[in-house]
């Protein structure tokens, strides 16, 4: 998505990129979700990640994509994705409640519910630190990451 800001292609673009992508990924899931459980045995096969687009597409939605191409916008736009990944991440693997039930549902809807439901935590996660920390703020925040790593 960096690539978008980078390049400066319009912020309508990548959110129309975003949306094909996810509907994409929606369909496959759903046309496939049967024989991909029976396949392997799983209600949420490990094989299938096209619904671990679907649930990124969603933080990634939701961010502010107005970069001025300035360093400082690029450092901005950078640290959210990074937390927008590093959230659904996070919500994904723990699958706090309700994503492990969503998961036990039948199809492709027991692929995809839990991711996204990651997906949606992973925004809200992302709003509120983006609420909280300020774009003038991300090179302490940077700066401190890389102290602690």
């Amino acid at each position: 998505m960096l690539v978008f800001v980078v390049l400066e292609i319009p912020v309508s673009v990548m959110y129309l990129f975003l949306v094909c992508t996810a509907l994409t990924f929606l369909i496959a899931c759903l046309s496939f979700g049967d024989w991909a459980q029976d396949r392997w045995e799983s209600d949420d096969p490990q094989a299938v990640v096209a619904d671990e687009t679907i649930g990124q597409t969603l933080p990634l939605f939701w961010l502010p994509w107005h970069g001025s191409g300035t360093e400082e916008s690029l450092l901005w736009t950078g640290f959210l994705v990074m937390i927008a990944v590093s959230a659904f991440r996070a919500f994904d693997v723990s699958k706090p409640p309700p994503l492990r039930a969503l998961e036990r549902m039948p199809g492709g809807w027991g692929i995809i519910s839990d991711d996204i439901g990651a997906g949606v935590y992973a925004a809200l996660t992302t709003g509120l630190v983006i609420r909280v920390v300020q774009p003038t703020d991300v090179d302490t925040v940077v700066a401190h990451l890389l102290r602690v790593l």
